[in-house]
């Protein structure tokens, strides 16, 4: 088990020695998207909220289940979860006409 171990840091250090030799950095580099709060905060005014898209519900994973009625029956209608700090926000927002 140690040798194995040893050969992993060793493949792990034969990895960052290339990436450095290459001018590589070895850890990812974040890019702010072009439309977020940082990058356009005159956008995200009008727009306060982003959508973010990935966690999907197994009985409707694509379009898979989508015309099996036990699946259905499971989620029946799109769902979005939302905090209820946002949505107190926005229900005071919409009630003052500021949206």
């Amino acid at each position: 088990m140690a040798n194995r171990a040893s050969e992993h840091r060793q493949a792990n250090a034969n990895y960052i020695q290339h990436c450095l030799k290459d001018l590589y950095d070895p850890l990812p580099n974040y890019v702010e998207p072009p439309e977020s709060p940082y990058s356009t905060p005159e956008l995200a005014k009008e727009y306060p909220l982003i959508l973010i898209t990935g966690a999907r519900h197994i009985s409707s994973y694509q379009t898979m289940g989508h015309n099996i009625p036990h699946l259905r029956e499971l989620l029946p209608h799109p769902l979005v979860e939302i905090h209820p700090e946002t949505v107190r926000s926005l229900v005071s927002r919409m009630a003052t006409g500021s949206i």
